[in-house]
């Protein structure tokens, strides 16, 4: 599964951003110590990006996921170390191919979201795909790229972390935490209501519920 046939099955900018932050949430919730940053998946910088939002998914086990949003638009830049398009599978015995290696993920993006990938610290050279959707426009964009249509490059692992609120409890439950998490009040947090204590014990109990509030509030 690669970006040439998949990237309609993306969520426009508006959707992306509401299920990250709710999920971003429920992560600072679930893990709130500075010693539980590296458990959680989902993060939010809202300082990042100027007028703007900075989101990632990140397992910890080398993929990662960035997505800007400005007012000029989203870019998103993905990597999926195990997946085909990764220069990591590649050695001496079996050379980068040269379709891999001359590509340039950001060729036709608008430079002003091409900008929002240059600090260094977001690996602008490490990707294996990268998609754009200007303010002007309602359909993702791409440099197109001659990959063989069974290899993948990151983009359903991408799409499987912004699924519905339900398929998110699902995997949080089974995959990720043991937890059980309840509905309603998950549901609450995607709608964009505003957090309480009682939320935040609904869903841990364990944790100052006061403090975890505190956290919410400074981050988000």
């Amino acid at each position: 599964m690669n970006i040439n046939k998949n990237s309609i099955y993306i969520m426009s900018p508006e959707s992306l951003k509401k299920h990250l932050l709710a999920y971003a949430k429920i992560d600072l919730i679930m893990s709130p110590t500075p010693d539980d940053f590296g458990l959680r998946v989902y993060h939010y910088d809202k300082s990042w990006v100027p007028n703007g939002d900075f989101l990632t998914i990140n397992d910890s086990g080398g993929d990662h996921y960035y997505l800007l949003f400005s007012p000029s638009g989203c870019i998103i830049k993905g990597f999926d170390h195990e997946c085909e398009m990764s220069p990591y599978n590649f050695d001496e015995e079996e050379p980068l191919p040269d379709f891999i290696a001359n590509h340039n993920f950001y060729e036709g993006a608008p430079s002003e979201l091409q900008e929002l990938l240059d600090d260094p610290a977001l690996e602008k050279d490490i990707a294996t795909f990268c998609v754009w959707q200007s303010t002007e426009s309602t359909d993702w964009s791409f440099t197109p790229l001659q990959i063989p249509d069974d290899w993948s490059d990151g983009i359903e692992t991408f799409l499987s972390y912004t699924s519905n609120l339900a398929q998110y409890k699902k995997w949080f439950e089974e995959d990720y935490y043991e937890a059980d998490l309840d509905m309603d009040t998950l549901q609450k947090i995607f709608d964009g209501e505003p957090i309480t204590e009682t939320i935040i014990q609904s869903l841990n109990p364990e944790v100052d519920a006061k403090i975890v509030l505190k956290e919410l509030e400074e981050n988000f």
